[in-house]
């Protein structure tokens, strides 16, 4: 059902679109994933034994608090981004055939907040259709 969709570095926060050319894709969503919403607290130097090293990895929770240290970054939750992927393939689905009846109830949405997605500029937006979800 889903197909892969693009996120580009624009739609992303500035804070998250930093972290993420600083410790890639996987790193910054295991962020979100954790701290998501939050404010995520950096200590001054990197320990084997803190969250962030578990979380990230060695080498990327290094990387983060070298470039974040002793201070206390937001991660966004991405809900926006989560809900333009979710349009986005509300359309692709539609334009593939899909009723709006049967993607209102897939979707647990109303039919008329279908017809609404469906007049969006983000689904209406060339986006590609192969890659990564954050390619």
């Amino acid at each position: 059902m889903t197909q892969a969709l693009a996120i580009y570095d624009e739609d992303l926060p500035e804070t998250l679109a930093e972290i993420r050319e600083l410790i890639g894709t996987e790193g910054m969503l295991a962020l979100v994933e954790h701290y998501g919403g939050c404010h995520v607290d950096v200590p001054a130097a990197f320990r084997p034994d803190h969250p962030l090293a578990r979380i990230l990895g060695h080498e990327a929770a290094v990387a983060f608090v070298q470039r974040f240290a002793a201070t206390r970054p937001y991660i966004a939750n991405l809900a926006n981004a989560r809900r333009v992927l979710r349009n986005i393939e509300i359309s692709r689905r539609y334009e593939g055939g899909t009723p709006v009846s049967r993607l209102a109830r897939e979707y647990r949405l109303s039919e008329r907040q279908i017809w609404n997605i469906l007049k969006r500029p983000e689904t209406l937006r060339a986006v590609p259709t192969t890659g990564d979800l954050f390619d």
